[in-house]
């Protein structure tokens, strides 16, 4: 399994095409609609793209969803079922918090394509990984033979999300992390903002809920 990171949008959000050595592959989140050089990418690898996963429902996370589902007609679209209705409203994907700049899925030929998931689903080889706290339904997912988790902004290098926005939950964000940080040490850890790191990196940090939402703004 081979990914390329994809930083998208203003909030500088990683986005990430996962891929095996038969060309088929995934997106992981879509934060911005500048997605040239993603799209360059897939077409001089010849990646067949079947699926769209979403981490969480922000719009720093699905901004770039209507334009990826017109480029990719085939892949289905995948969010955790607690966060489903940010596609549709505006406080909970926070783009009624950035101006007239609202984010509402575009329903045509798509609504068929729409999948909720759940805690272990698994989607091209990775498992779903229920992990609230920064919102509802963010979801962490977990390639086994690859060693890699992709973890939106439920973890990051040397911190954690913020849980002050809507749906979110420092209680419920404590558990999820540390139920994140009993996986191997080795695991690499592919996060929604900033560089990648390891579970091993992770498990050294201290002060995560002391000082996390202060540092870090996501």
């Amino acid at each position: 399994m081979m990914y390329r990171i994809f930083t998208l949008g203003d909030l500088q959000s990683n986005s990430y095409v996962i891929y095996n050595d038969k060309q088929e592959g995934v997106i992981f989140d879509i934060g911005g609609e500048d997605i040239e050089d993603l799209l360059e990418f897939i077409d001089i690898k010849k990646i067949k793209i079947n699926s769209i996963i979403l981490t969480h429902g922000h719009l720093d996370h699905i901004k770039g969803l209507n334009k990826a589902i017109e480029v990719f007609p085939d892949a289905g679209i995948y969010i955790g079922a607690e966060d489903f209705d940010c596609f549709y409203d505006s406080v909970l994907n926070l783009s009624a918090y950035v101006g007239r700049n609202y984010f509402e899925l575009n329903l045509e030929n798509t609504s068929d394509r729409l999948n909720r998931i759940r805690e272990n689903d698994e989607i091209f080889g990775f498992k779903v990984i229920d992990t609230p706290g920064h919102t509802i339904g963010s979801k962490c997912f977990y390639n086994d033979d690859a060693k890699i988790i992709v973890t939106g902004d439920t973890l990051f290098k040397d911190s954690v999300g913020r849980t002050d926005l809507p749906t979110g939950s420092t209680n419920l964000l404590k558990k999820s992390i540390e139920k994140i940080l009993k996986y191997d040490e080795n695991i690499v850890v592919l996060p929604g903002h900033g560089p990648i790191t390891k579970i091993k990196n992770e498990q050294k940090s201290k002060n995560y809920f002391e000082e996390s939402y202060v540092r870090h703004k996501h």
